[in-house]
C-alpha cells in the first residue's frame, strides 16, 4: 500500500507541473522555456478528452453497477436489515478504491473518467452506507443531521486532497455549511442570524483559500483553492441576497408576507443585493484577480434577476434590450479606460510580470523532486588516435 500511495503522489504532481506549463507552449516568448521545462519533467500519466472522459465515467458506471448489482444478489437476503445493507455498501466503498487507487498506479492515468466516476463512488457508497446506520435511530434528527454531514465534509475532503478533484471540493465545503445550518436552525436565535452566520463563512472560506493560494507548499491543490474561493464569494452574496433571505424566512420562521409587507432589516438585504456584485467587480479590477472580477459579473446578472421579480415595468423585453445595451456601454467604457495605463492597470501585456512568472516558475520546478523514468544513456567517446593528418587512425 506505501508503494501505491507513494507513486501516487509523485505521479499527481509530475502531472500537475505539466498541466501549469503546457499552455505556455502557446505564447511566442514563453514556448522554448515550457519546452525545456517539460522535457525535465517526466511524462508518467495520461488523460482524454471531456467527450471521452464522459464516455469512459458512464462505462465505469454501468460496468460497477452490474457487479454491486450480482454480488448482492450472491450474498444479500429478504432477511437483511438496514445495517447489514449499510456495511455492504461501505465495503463496496473499501472495493472501489482500492481499484481506483490500482487503476492509477498501473495505468498511468488520470482525468480519464475511470478514476473520476470510481472517486465519486468510493464517496456515495460510503456515505450511503453511513446513512443506512441512522435509519431506526430515535435520537435528535438535528443531531443527526450535523454528524451526517460532518462525515460527508471529511470524506469528501479527503478525497480531493487525495486525487485533486474540484467536484469533490465543492461537495465538501457544501457539506460544512450544511452542517452548520442545520445546527443554527434548531434555535429561533441562530434562525434569525443564519444570513449574517452564511456570510461570514464565505468570507471566510474566500480568505482562507487566498492564502493557501499564495502558500508555495499548497500549489499542487490550486485548482481546489480557486473552487473554495468560488464557493465562498457566491455564499456571501447569497446569504444576504433580499430573495433568498425572504424565501428562507418563510420557510424556517413560518412568515407568511401579504402584499406591500416586507421582511425585517429589508432595506439592508436589497443595499447587499445591489452592491456586493459591484464591489466584486470593481475589487476584481483593481486587484487584477479574475474570480473577483468574473464572479461579480455572473451576481450582477442574479441581482437584476433578483429586482425584476419584486419590481417589475410588466414589459420584459423592455428591461432586456435596457439592461443590455448598458452592459455593452460599460464593457466599451472599460475597455477604452484601460488602453492607457492607470495605475499599473492596463490592458498592455506586463513585461515585469512575464519574467517574474518565468522565475517563479523555474523556481518551482527546480525545487521538486521528481524521480526521472528515462535514463539517459552513458556516453562513451574511446580514446581515439590518428595518424597521417587524420587520414588513417581511430577518431
Amino acid at each position: 500500500m506505501k508503494k501505491i500511495l507513494k507513486y501516487s503522489e509523485q505521479a499527481f504532481l509530475q502531472y500537475q507541473w505539466r498541466s501549469w506549463i503546457e499552455p505556455w507552449l502557446k505564447h511566442p516568448k514563453r514556448k522554448k522555456k515550457a519546452k525545456q521545462l517539460l522535457a525535465s519533467i517526466p511524462e508518467s500519466l495520461h488523460s482524454t478528452g471531456i467527450f471521452l472522459r464522459i464516455a469512459l465515467a458512464l462505462f465505469t458506471f454501468i460496468l460497477a453497477c452490474s457487479g454491486v448489482g450480482l454480488l448482492s444478489l450472491m450474498f444479500l437476503g429478504g432477511g437483511w436489515n438496514e445495517i447489514g445493507y449499510g456495511i455492504f455498501s461501505i465495503v463496496c466503498s473499501v472495493a472501489f478504491f482500492f481499484i481506483l487507487e490500482n487503476y492509477i498506479s498501473h495505468k498511468h492515468s488520470y482525468g480519464t473518467g475511470v478514476d473520476d466516476m470510481l472517486t465519486y463512488l468510493t464517496f456515495v457508497s460510503f456515505m450511503t452506507g453511513f446513512v443506512l446506520f441512522f435509519i431506526d435511530s430515535s435520537n435528535n434528527d438535528a443531531l443527526i443531521g450535523v454528524i451526517i454531514a460532518l462525515c460527508a465534509c471529511l470524506l469528501a475532503s479527503l478525497l480531493a486532497l487525495r486525487y485533486v478533484d474540484r467536484l469533490c471540493m465543492l461537495v465538501a465545503l457544501s457539506a460544512g455549511y450544511s452542517a452548520v445550518f442545520i445546527l443554527f436552525k434548531s434555535s429561533s436565535l441562530g434562525t434569525t442570524l443564519l444570513p449574517f452566520i452564511g456570510a461570514a463563512l464565505g468570507g471566510l472560506t474566500y480568505w482562507g483559500a487566498g492564502k493557501l493560494r499564495k502558500n508555495i507548499a499548497w500549489h499542487l491543490w490550486d485548482s481546489l483553492w480557486w473552487m473554495a474561493e468560488i464557493t465562498g464569494l457566491v455564499l456571501l452574496y447569497a446569504s444576504l441576497n433580499y430573495y433568498v433571505v425572504r424565501n428562507l424566512s418563510e420557510s424556517l420562521m413560518g412568515i407568511y408576507l401579504e402584499e406591500g409587507q416586507d421582511i425585517p432589516l429589508a432595506f439592508i438585504f436589497y443595499a447587499c443585493t445591489a452592491l456586493i456584485p459591484l464591489v466584486y467587480v470593481w475589487q476584481g479590477t483593481v486587484r487584477k484577480n479574475r474570480i473577483l472580477f468574473r464572479t461579480g459579473l455572473v451576481l450582477i446578472a442574479l441581482s437584476a434577476i433578483t429586482f425584476k421579480v419584486y419590481f417589475s415595468t410588466g414589459h420584459h423585453e423592455i428591461t432586456l434590450t435596457v439592461s443590455g445595451a448598458l452592459l455593452l456601454l460599460f464593457s466599451y467604457g472599460i475597455h477604452r479606460w484601460l488602453q492607457m495605463d492607470r495605475a499599473g492597470l492596463t490592458l498592455q501585456e506586463d513585461q515585469e510580470e512575464e519574467k517574474l512568472l518565468d522565475a517563479e516558475s523555474l523556481l518551482i520546478v527546480s525545487s521538486v523532486s521528481i524521480p526521472s523514468t528515462q535514463q539517459v544513456p552513458k556516453q562513451d567517446f574511446g580514446n581515439g588516435s590518428f595518424g597521417g593528418g587524420g587520414s588513417t587512425g581511430d577518431f
